[in-house]
């Protein structure tokens, strides 16, 4: 198991946002990609830099499970009766799904794990709160344990 916290504000870009429909300068054919400037690229560098930390000294193996939680700061328009609890469900932009897939691909590209294929059980959330940082979480399964809402019924073990 491997749990760390990024302490940076979140980036509200996503993998999405900092793709770009490209021109190769030789064969003149297009595809999509990252600019060297854009707002993606600089995400990727800044998660590059913060996870070389905490990378294992080999792959991890098999089924693997991703917890990722992104707390933001305070808006400053937040009421302060919303802040008491210390935190808040963040239901505004960008997506949950869409948050993680820049995060995932540098971790791979890290070598936390052989392929991001091995991630069996993803689970993002995203929050206002106190403590602000992205909090990341990546837990070996057993390649036998079936997922939590399977049941284990007839010759199924």
């Amino acid at each position: 198991m491997i749990e760390f916290t990024l302490d940076v504000n979140p980036p509200t870009g996503t993998h999405q946002s900092a793709l770009r429909v490209l021109k190769n300068r030789k064969t003149g054919k297009q595809f999509v990609g990252k600019m060297k400037s854009s707002k993606g690229r600089k995400i990727q560098n800044m998660f590059w830099s913060l996870l070389q930390p905490y990378r294992p000294q080999e792959p991890l193996q098999g089924p693997l499970q991703l917890q990722v939680c992104y707390v933001y700061p305070w808006r400053k328009s937040e009421p302060k009766k919303n802040q008491s609890s210390g935190w808040l469900w963040k239901t505004t932009k960008p997506d949950a799904s869409n948050m993680v897939k820049t995060l995932e691909d540098c971790m791979t590209d890290l070598n936390f794990w052989e392929d991001d294929n091995q991630i069996t059980q993803l689970l993002v959330e995203k929050a206002w709160g106190d403590r602000v940082g992205i909090r990341i979480k990546v837990v070996e399964l057993t390649p036998a344990q079936p997922p939590r809402w399977y049941k284990t019924e007839g010759t199924m073990t």
